[in-house]
């Protein structure tokens, strides 16, 4: 079971590969105003992506039967990797057209081969489910395409995946507590479910408290305190098996975690205010992190149990407590 969850992950990555595809809507434009293009010239550029569709859809299947579906996708990323590299190395017309070309043909094989490999490694009453994934990890990567420009600012970049992270690990924490308390201390549902309302006393008692506490201290520096105390809350949480400890550590995740969000959301905004509102657009886009951290934890429980999915959690605080010193770094760096 751990080596088929091992195989998932780079599956479900690949999906986010797929999502290349659909900049080419953004490039096109760009490409357009680069070599002074004309409307109709531009608007022929897609077609050098899609048309492989049509083209490669059938020998992909062919060829999947004799080399199999797991190098059908090696050979996939290899042409895309392809793909993306020729620009940065030259950067011309023809480089563009022979990019496009190349992207199209290494999605066309990837769109056939990479959905088949799914049966091999997911039990077929989650295929659906998993498949649903996959097309939630690419809508990512595509809704994603015309905001590259704002994600190669460093702290935007960071703002986003800590929002993103760390709305998952509420999502997924408020999930993941009850079932837990049931597999670890086999304590009734109804009082498991009591764990969830003292984590939300404890953001309530926390935001109140944030109130002035920000009035006197640095964000950032309030920002990192925070993180390392809630890892240290984890910690504790992952580390006892006495429900009164557990309850203790959920009460402090809450409060430490309260003021996350909207510091984060503010040094963004302040990074860089002539795109506040595109920068405020990206930041709520991270919010999608709810939908999936609990997915990859639901995955990660059906092949082990709910303590190590918590393992999920853990990595995702330690990402957000080291952006919390990498901001704090920058700070004095300046």
């Amino acid at each position: 079971m751990k080596k088929n969850l091992s195989s998932l992950i780079p599956i479900l990555l690949s999906f986010l590969v797929m999502g290349f595809v659909d900049v080419v809507g953004i490039s096109t434009s760009y490409v357009k105003g680069d070599f002074q293009l004309t409307d109709t010239l531009a608007n022929l550029l897609p077609m050098l992506v899609f048309l492989w569709f049509a083209v490669f859809s059938i020998p992909t299947g062919a060829l999947m039967q004799r080399i199999g579906r797991k190098k059908t996708v090696l050979l996939s990323a290899l042409i895309t990797s392809l793909a993306m590299l020729i620009p940065l190395v030259n950067y011309s017309f023809v480089s563009i057209l022979i990019t496009f070309a190349l992207l199209g043909i290494g999605n066309t094989i990837l769109q056939v081969s990479l959905n088949p490999l799914m049966l091999d490694v997911v039990p077929k009453d989650r295929v659906t489910s998993m498949l649903t994934l996959g097309q939630f990890i690419k809508a990512i990567s595509s809704t994603l395409g015309p905001v590259l420009k704002l994600l190669a600012h460093t702290m935007v970049l960071m703002a986003f995946l800590v929002i993103f992270l760390i709305v998952g690990f509420e999502v997924g924490l408020m999930t993941t507590v009850p079932k837990y308390l049931l597999e670890r201390c086999a304590m009734p549902k109804e009082e498991a479910g009591l764990a969830c309302s003292v984590y939300f006393l404890a953001r309530t008692v926390g935001t109140f408290l944030g109130v002035f506490l920000l009035i006197k201290l640095s964000a950032k520096q309030f920002f990192f305190y925070s993180m390392l105390g809630a890892i240290l809350s984890l910690g504790f949480f992952m580390a006892t098996s006495l429900a009164e400890v557990i309850f203790v550590s959920i009460f402090f995740i809450g409060l430490f975690c309260a003021n996350i969000f909207p510091i984060v959301f503010s040094l963004a905004l302040q990074s860089d205010e002539e795109n506040t509102d595109a920068i405020s657009s990206l930041m709520i886009m991270g919010v999608a992190g709810g939908a999936l951290t609990p997915v990859i934890m639901g995955v990660v429980a059906d092949f082990s149990n709910q303590f190590t999915s918590l393992f999920v959690l853990l990595a995702s605080l330690a990402y957000v407590l080291w952006a919390a010193f990498r901001l704090n770094f920058m700070q004095k760096e300046r």
